[in-house]
């Protein structure tokens, strides 16, 4: 989470906070030219949720994470970053503190005390795989990439966010041992970073079941947002409207903010016909099916009801199957609306998996202004050395950039500063 530190200033003004600084931070201040120069180590945390689609079509899927974890986690541990990483399933939702259901899984932990971590067991279906992961977790890749590939006989009822909400819940109600000892996943002072991986559609909602994006009972993904009649979708709770409202509230997030305490990614299908989205970007318009129960075929059937518009990708995973998808409409707009990132299954994926950490480190190091400067005085330093200014229409820009709408810093590329650097902001403030 974001916090500020204000000092007096005149002529030049020099500024730094970091994500994540930690309740005593400290800094000093000294003369710079006509002005005073903050500089403040960066203590970046980020609070990683890796939710996991573990029906029956999943099985490649899983793999292809477990394959490329490397290209997740290796800036990570480079930059020495204070990370913990959990993962959970998309049928986490199935367990409430009212009525507790067991779910299957393989048994990596011993948690039955028999010897055996390949056999199977019966466990509340939020607890996380595996516990916490941190940076001290001895072997982490080998640990994660046993416990990522968490199963393919969850149901097939693939609640993505709402699962997300129950595990995050369960964590954070103390319910989770951890070495003997209890303990909450989401850190005060920490960015949390929700990774959801599914070849189906999101459909949380209040009851019910189904896949009908027009079903009033699915939760809304944003504030006042209704189905492709009109209708409200379902508020989630008292005092947040939506999901994202949700998540703000969760992570202390001010709803106008413009860069959030918290961010969701998606690696989903996304090779949808993009004319074929209904204007409030929730529906499919009539006469276009992407269901893969049906078809393929070249013509439209207005009843959706025996074809089908593949896509690209989900021809492709249907061939490796045999089994249903759907285009993930709601995942990619909780993505959109929270700066995350939408990565392809059936692209590069270890590239996605390179783009979504990436994204998650440019939003934990970028450093709000307290001032609004003049663009063109900006001089960035980290640990006294001058970085240049980055070229955002490289497609791998290297540096930092200066965001208006948010008035702060970010870095990119080989510029992304490590733990504990100390980085600093000289700037003229506009007006002065």
């Amino acid at each position: 989470m974001k916090k500020s530190l204000m000092l007096c200033m005149t002529g030049v003004f020099a500024f730094l906070t970091g994500c994540g600084g930690g309740s005593d931070p400290s800094f000093s201040l000294g003369s710079v030219g006509d002005g005073f120069q903050q500089v403040q180590s960066s203590n970046t945390k980020i609070d990683i949720l890796w939710v996991i689609d573990n029906s029956g079509s999943m099985r490649a899927s899983q793999e292809d994470l477990r394959d490329n974890f490397n290209s997740f986690i290796s800036d990570f541990l480079a930059q020495g970053y204070d990370f913990q990483m959990a993962i959970t399933t998309s049928e986490a939702f199935l367990s409430t503190d009212s009525g507790t259901t067991v779910c299957d899984r393989t048994d990596y932990d011993d948690e039955n005390s028999n010897g055996d971590t390949n056999d199977r067991i019966n466990a509340d279906c939020r607890l996380f795989h595996g516990g916490i992961m941190t940076q001290d977790t001895p072997d982490l890749a080998n640990y994660f990439r046993d416990r990522i590939t968490v199963g393919i006989f969850g149901s097939g009822d693939e609640r993505m966010i709402q699962s997300s909400q129950s595990a995050l819940e369960y964590s954070e109600n103390n319910k989770l041992a951890i070495t003997g000892e209890t303990t909450t996943f989401i850190r005060p002072d920490s960015h949390l970073a929700i990774i959801m991986v599914s070849d189906e559609e999101d459909f949380s909602r209040a009851s019910g079941s189904g896949s009908d994006r027009d079903n009033t009972d699915l939760f809304a993904l944003t504030p006042g947002e209704k189905n492709s009649e009109g209708v409200d979708y379902i508020s989630h709770s008292p005092g947040a409207d939506s999901w994202e409202t949700y998540f703000d509230n969760l992570t202390g997030t001010n709803s106008s903010a413009e860069i959030k305490n918290y961010s969701v990614s998606s690696i989903g299908i996304f090779d949808f016909d993009q004319t074929q989205i209904t204007a409030n970007g929730l529906n499919y318009v009539d006469g276009y099916n992407p269901d893969t129960r049906f078809g393929p075929t070249t013509s439209y059937d207005p009843n959706h009801s025996t074809s089908s518009d593949h896509t690209v990708c989900q021809a492709e995973l249907k061939g490796i199957s045999n089994s249903t998808q759907q285009p993930s409409l709601r995942m990619g707009r909780l993505a959109d609306a929270t700066g995350g990132v939408n990565s392809s299954l059936c692209g590069n994926f270890g590239q996605g998996l390179i783009d979504i950490a990436n994204n998650i480190i440019t939003l934990v190091t970028d450093y709000p202004l307290e001032s609004t400067p003049i663009p063109e005085t900006i001089i960035i330093t980290i640990d006294d050395i001058v970085i240049e200014e980055a070229d955002l229409n490289n497609p791998t820009p290297n540096g930092w950039s200066y965001n208006e709408a948010s008035n702060s810093i970010s870095f990119h590329g080989s510029a992304i500063p490590p733990q504990g650097s100390n980085i600093t902001a000289n700037y003229t403030p506009n007006g002065i």
